[in-house]
């Protein structure tokens, strides 16, 4: 969990001099898979009401939508307005 909060919290996913893009995504879903589906609910709004990110909190719910639960789906449906808080974060997700 706290790998995966740091990710999300301080994370550019984008390239680096030190990562890609992509390997900042698969380490996320990698982390995402570790997880119970209410953390990376709870970190996708924590990401973007406190940390003011933009990419990860997006992708987190993307791992959310692709687990395609019970659970996941009420997760989602929760946090999607609290995340996707403007038209920017809309076209993202």
């Amino acid at each position: 969990e706290h790998a995966l909060a740091q990710l999300a919290v301080t994370g550019c996913v984008a390239d680096t001099y030190y990562t890609t893009a992509e390997e900042q995504n698969a380490r996320i879903m990698e982390l995402c898979a570790k997880v119970k589906p209410e953390f990376v609910a709870k970190l996708a709004v924590y990401a973007r009401q406190k940390s003011f990110m933009t990419d990860t909190p997006a992708i987190l719910l993307g791992f959310l939508a692709s687990l395609k639960t019970e659970e996941s789906r009420k997760l989602l449906a929760q946090a999607f307005p609290v995340v996707v808080d403007n038209m920017r974060m809309l076209r993202i997700s």
